[in-house]
């Protein structure tokens, strides 16, 4: 792999790195290196398949606009293609990452919220994650399009009845809330899709750079939000980060049940995935997390 990195490195800057050295535990679709070259350190990813440059060249289009609205990420200098492998150089933000012990947790959620209400001012074409910035980009041209793509993937092949997860009343139920959703006037912005000290650094002044936009979407700001509550169980976290969003608690109980809808169609796709994917699903901390929200939220 060294020596992809070194190809790699020398078309993009024409220079040979002094120093690689693959991070690990990072990431999971891709393969990531910090590179360290005459002109400078910088980060690169890759993905083996050169048609996921698309998600590339998705990453490198949001960054740009998460800059121009203010919000702290680090710029992707050059995405391409190599030896059936695409790549991703980016800045190499010197830091922490946020999730390590020492930082400041509330702090950084705080942070997280003030990024995330500057991305939710970017009007985007399309919804889900295939968004239509470029031409002959796949995405839903409308709200409708994605709601019914989700009560599709949900009746699919009746994975959670036959398994029994779910009872015919349960599904009854989820279909009457998707239905709900379709009525919903929504105009699509910029979310990052998964926004969490998991994805930030923290750099040596003490700015949250937001990283990682594989997982950008085209949707209502409650996604992002309803994001934030699936994943923590930490209600001060969860506080902090309204907070830096600067959502009163009047306008949260006003989104909740958008939220709680939008956060069971989540769960759904988590669960779906981890059954399809995970041959001891039913051992899978996180299918079974996603499973209890379901009926949480149905309850």
């Amino acid at each position: 792999m060294e020596n992809i990195v070194t190809e790699i490195t020398k078309k993009v800057f024409d220079c040979l790195p002094t120093e690689i050295t693959e991070i690990t535990g990072k990431g999971v679709v891709n393969s990531v290196f910090k590179v360290e070259t005459p002109k400078g350190i910088f980060i690169l990813r890759l993905q083996k398949g050169a048609e996921n440059l698309k998600n590339f060249k998705k990453e490198k289009w949001a960054t740009e606009k998460a800059l121009v609205a203010g919000a702290s990420t680090a710029p992707i200098l050059e995405v391409g293609v190599y030896d059936d492998y695409a790549f991703s150089f980016q800045e190499f933000i010197e830091g922490d990452h946020a999730e390590e012990k020492h930082v400041d947790q509330e702090g950084v959620w705080e942070e997280l919220g003030k990024i995330a209400k500057k991305l939710h001012g970017i009007k985007v074409e399309g919804f889900g994650e295939n968004l239509f910035f470029e031409e002959n980009t796949d995405g839903e041209k409308d709200w409708k399009s994605l709601v019914t793509s989700h009560k599709n993937r949900l009746f699919e092949n009746d994975t959670f009845l036959k398994l029994e997860i779910l009872s015919k009343e349960e599904l009854e139920k989820i279909e009457y809330l998707i239905e709900e959703m379709s009525s919903w006037y929504v105009e699509p912005v910029l979310c990052h899709g998964n926004i969490s000290p998991r994805n930030a650094i923290v750099g040596k002044n003490g700015k949250v750079f937001l990283i990682d936009w594989g997982t950008t979407t085209g949707h209502l700001p409650e996604r992002e939000i309803a994001e934030v509550y699936f994943w923590n169980e930490n209600e001060k976290h969860i506080e902090a980060f309204l907070r830096g969003y600067e959502l009163e608690k009047e306008k949260i109980k006003e989104a909740q049940r958008k939220i709680d809808i939008i956060s069971l169609i989540r769960a759904i796709d988590i669960a779906q995935w981890g059954i399809a994917n995970k041959e001891d699903w039913k051992k899978e901390n996180f299918v079974q997390s996603a499973i209890k929200k379901i009926k949480t939220i149905l309850s």
